[in-house]
């Protein structure tokens, strides 16, 4: 204790102490030079005064943590002597650093993270699953993807949503579809937004409570119900400022009105990573959003083969997704079979498919995993370069100091306290390119998401209005076996 007491009066009371430190050594080489007449001679006699200086103050204080701070004001001394070397391993690295960190934030987020619900282990995701040449996918207009040998998509018809809910299979079973880019007012101001439509059991079967409000339920998606909207958390902070009096508040969406409800939890986004919507609303309500099909909606809503609401679930305690699967499957079997009109289309039926849900809908993932790996590969071997490159200047600029190193240790310095310096040089470098590459992340991360928005755009190409009819892309008067497309483009899916 007298020793901590000690090293922290010195700590605060450094001058008087350094003060005392210089008279003594004076007092103790007039001493010597009076015992041998000679001042010369009582230095040699005394020793490295500097040494025995730096000796003396370590019994005062923490000298590791003391060095270490001389050395960190050295470096930052030598970079700012250095300018022109500072900034060009600066700028290599941060561009290094930044680049990998942009392209890793990406795939965290699309292909690592699990959803912020409760439970994701529990969610999964429908598909369907056909050969390539059979009739659902060569008039299935709907995303779809090759897949084993066949394709698989995620679109499905509404009444074969409500079939499978019905079964109770499922803990629970719900649907989404995109919005498009909609027309929203609020308090007279208008801007263009993205959203999803849910059905009643999306938020109550995600486990996804409102920061303020109340979600969508299922007496919102019904005919005739009362149209309600609700917001994402971050669209309301920053359009009401985290106003929690906006509830009730009539908004318009593509003209027509709706009362906002609730706001979603904070670090909810939906079910697809990497997306943005600012709005949810009720999947009854979608004639309401989308104009051009609201005169003939209702036949195209519970069209049999009007494939183009996606679906998720979430398992019963104690049942596992291969269970599941079996138990759902026949009655997609027996649905799709008696939507089917050819005998070819009987005997190339699409089966039904379960997949882990846990990381969201994986459309991103399947369509830019490989670009990112490519880019992420191609950012690391720019950060090598740019290591090795930073590695090659160290070791010229070291060649250049051998006489400063040489005269520290002259006076007295050891190889390890010159390779501890080196060190701290190299990693206040090494902090400042990581600084200043969190920059180069971000605007990084805005790129991509702007490439990404870019290429997710929708097909329809209506960006003024917003709205991407399902009756735009469905051919209904042909007989084919799922003649008819996914319902709303999804334009912004990966923002």
């Amino acid at each position: 204790m007298g020793e901590l007491l000690r090293r922290l009066q010195y700590l605060f009371n450094r001058r008087r102490f350094e003060r005392e430190l210089d008279e003594e050594v004076r007092d103790h080489l007039d001493r010597k030079a009076a015992e041998t007449g000679s001042p010369s001679t009582a230095r040699q006699q005394f020793g490295n005064v500097t040494l025995l200086t730096e000796e003396s103050r370590s019994m005062w204080t923490w000298n590791l943590g003391e060095q270490l701070v001389q050395d960190t004001r050295y470096a930052l001394r030598t970079m700012r002597a250095n300018k022109l070397f500072t900034s060009m391993a600066v700028l290599s690295l941060a561009l290094g650093i930044g680049a990998n960190t942009a392209i890793y934030s990406f795939m965290d987020a699309i292909m690592v993270r699990s959803l912020p619900v409760q439970k994701p282990e529990e969610l999964v995701i429908l598909n369907w699953h056909a050969k390539k040449d059979a009739p659902v996918v060569q008039n299935h207009w709907g995303s779809n993807y090759p897949d084993g040998g066949g394709m698989v998509s995620p679109n499905f018809p509404y009444p074969a949503y409500q079939l499978l809910r019905d079964k109770n299979v499922l803990a629970s079973l719900f649907g989404h579809a995109g919005t498009g880019r909609v027309n929203l007012v609020i308090d007279g101001r208008a801007e263009l937004a993205d959203g999803q439509f849910v059905t009643g059991d999306y938020f109550n079967g995600l486990g996804v409570p409102a920061a303020i409000g109340r979600p969508i339920s299922r007496e919102d998606d019904r005919p005739g119900a009362p149209p309600v909207v609700m917001l994402t958390f971050d669209f309301w902070r920053s359009r009401f400022g985290g106003d929690p009096s906006v509830l009730g508040k009539t908004v318009q969406i593509n003209g027509s009105a709706f009362t906002l409800a609730g706001v979603a939890a904070p670090e909810f986004f939906g079910i697809q990573p990497g997306s943005k919507p600012k709005i949810f609303v009720p999947m009854a309500d979608i004639g309401m959003v989308d104009h051009d099909i609201s005169s003939d909606w209702a036949a195209s809503f519970n069209e049999g083969t009007f494939y183009w609401i996606e679906l998720m679930g979430r398992l019963k305690p104690g049942m596992t997704l291969a269970e599941t699967q079996s138990q759902l499957a026949g009655p997609f079997h027996n649905y799709v079979e008696s939507t089917a009109k050819k005998d070819r289309e009987r005997a190339d039926l699409p089966s039904l498919a379960l997949q882990e849900g846990g990381s969201g809908v994986d459309s991103l993932r399947r369509n830019y995993s490989q670009p990112l790996w490519i880019l992420l590969s191609m950012a690391g071997l720019i950060l090598t370069i740019a290591c090795a490159n930073i590695a090659n200047l160290l070791l010229a600029r070291a060649s250049a100091r051998r006489r400063e190193m040489a005269v520290r240790l002259s006076l007295g310095a050891g190889r390890f306290r010159v390779i501890r310096q080196l060190l701290t040089e190299s990693v206040m470098l090494a902090l400042s390119s990581a600084l200043a590459g969190v920059g180069v992340a971000a605007l990084g991360i805005r790129l991509l998401e702007g490439l990404m928005t870019t290429a997710k755009r929708s097909p329809c190409g209506s960006e003024s209005t917003g709205a991407c009819s399902p009756l735009h892309y469905s051919s209904r008067s042909s007989p084919e076996f799922f003649s008819v497309s996914h319902p709303l483009s999804k334009p912004l899916e990966s923002t």
